[in-house]
Order: C-alpha cells, then structure tokens, then sequence
C-alpha cells in the first residue's frame, strides 16, 4: 500500500488546489498538493518537503490533522493523510502541477478532481458547515 500526504492549503476563506500533469497518472485532474511518503519519514515530514518541492513554500507549519483516506484501484492501493497548512505567504512556484487555483470549497464542483481527493472534499464540507 502506498502511504501518502495532502495539504489543505488555507488562504483568506479558500483553498489550494492543483491540477496535474496531462502525462501522469491521472492527468489533468484536480487535487490537493502533497505526495509519497519516503522510508523513515513521518507525514508531517513528508507533507513539508513535498511543498517544497512542488510549490516551493519554505517553511510550512502543518496544523490541524483531517483524516486518513483510502483509494482501492485496480493497480494500487493507497493511504492518504491530510493536513490544514494555513499558507505562509509570497508567491507559489509551480514545478510538478499544470496548474493552481485558490477555490472556496462550496465551488469544487467546478473541477475535476482525483477519486480520493473528493473524499477530502466531504470532509472539508462539513468541518465548513459545523
């Protein structure tokens, strides 16, 4: 089972949310910016250099935990923990995504996103209503 991280990217009442690559593995989809949790390496970890790597945010503060979520597909199984990070400041740079967009959650079904990600998406719909 493939263990990995997902960042609820938190600014001014939205969220970020990342469109991936037309050549990957579930190309052009939505979904929330994380990635694979390496060997020895905790989520939180994992969650920080992930948004190094793919935005180029220097130093995140992981917060609240929302969840373990899991996707049983064909060829793969996955474990996914999701975090808020309410986002630092500056610019986002863009290195493995086609594309970001901050979004108020109320508008995701304007996208398409990753059959795990939508799962996400329901808990932070009602988080948002309590």
């Amino acid at each position: 089972m493939m263990k990995v991280t997902a960042a609820i990217l938190e600014r001014n009442g939205k969220v970020l949310i990342c469109r991936r690559p037309q050549n990957k593995t579930l190309g052009g989809l939505w979904e929330f910016p994380g990635g694979k949790i390496e060997a020895e390496e905790s989520p939180k970890d994992c969650l920080k250099r992930e948004l190094q790597e793919e935005l180029g945010i220097e130093q995140a503060d992981i917060g609240e935990y929302l969840g373990t979520y899991h996707y049983h597909g064909l060829n793969n199984q996955i474990e996914l923990y999701a975090y808020r990070v309410p986002y630092p400041h500056g610019q986002i740079a863009l290195h493995e995504h086609e594309d970001a967009k901050w979004i108020k959650i109320n508008d995701h079904i304007e996208f398409e996103f990753a059959p795990i990600d939508e799962d996400i998406i329901d808990t932070l719909l009602i988080t948002t209503l309590e």
